[in-house]
């Protein structure tokens, strides 16, 4: 036999459940951001950056930056990199993004004048 619950028993009910719920907040993901390459063409050694982003997101509608790549052994050494897809990458001379640089795009396959003279990277929507 099925018995209708009053009013105050569905309220204590609701309130009992409504007690243990937990706010959920989107995950943060870890994303690739670029690639980097010894040789021209994606070609010899190879490395990636990533950074942490809310999940599905591309470049994450933000600027993302890598101050000096010493100190993961890249230095003066990228001929080439690869962006994540949804990002411009650059590549600059110098760290922290100081003096000549080289990308605003996509792809590239070849760094020309900064290739193998590269110290931080940049990453752009």
């Amino acid at each position: 036999m099925i018995v209708a619950a009053t009013a105050a028993e569905y309220k204590a009910s609701y309130d009992a459940l409504a007690s243990r719920s937990r706010t959920v907040s989107p995950m943060a993901v870890t994303i690739i951001l670029g690639y980097i390459y010894d040789d021209i063409n994606y070609g010899g050694g190879s490395t990636y950056i990533t950074g942490q982003a809310g999940s599905g997101s591309s470049c994450g509608g933000q600027n993302w930056y890598y101050n000096n790549l010493g100190t993961i052994g890249w230095n003066d050494r990228a001929s080439a990199m690869q962006p994540r897809s949804g990002c411009n990458m650059n590549i600059w001379e110098n760290a922290n993004q100081g003096g000549a640089h080289v990308g605003g795009y996509s792809n590239n396959p070849w760094l020309g004048v900064l290739s193998d003279k590269g110290t931080s990277l940049s990453w752009t929507p």
